[in-house]
């Protein structure tokens, strides 16, 4: 069976505490349109809440099959999925 987790509680606080994404920009704050995965609850985003944009590599260092990739957080806090 398939199992999902959400980006760490601790990256996703320090992104919406201005930190940078894999290029070096800060995240871009939007309002949602009700479409997009948050990354770190794996819920949608309300439409009309503020939701951050930004370029994320999950991995510590460039990899041969891995692609730095637009994601969604929720702007505002939010419980990170655990895997079990």
């Amino acid at each position: 069976m398939p199992c999902f987790s959400g980006m760490s509680q601790e990256d996703t606080d320090a992104f919406r505490q201005g930190g940078v994404d894999a290029y070096g920009n800060s995240p871009e704050r939007m309002k949602s349109d009700g479409t997009t995965p948050c990354r770190c609850c794996l819920k949608l985003i309300e439409a009309g809440s503020v939701r951050l944009v930004l370029a994320y590599l999950p991995f510590g260092e460039l990899q041969r099959d891995a692609e730095t990739g637009p994601i969604f957080l929720c702007g505002n806090d939010c419980e990170a999925v655990v895997s079990s």
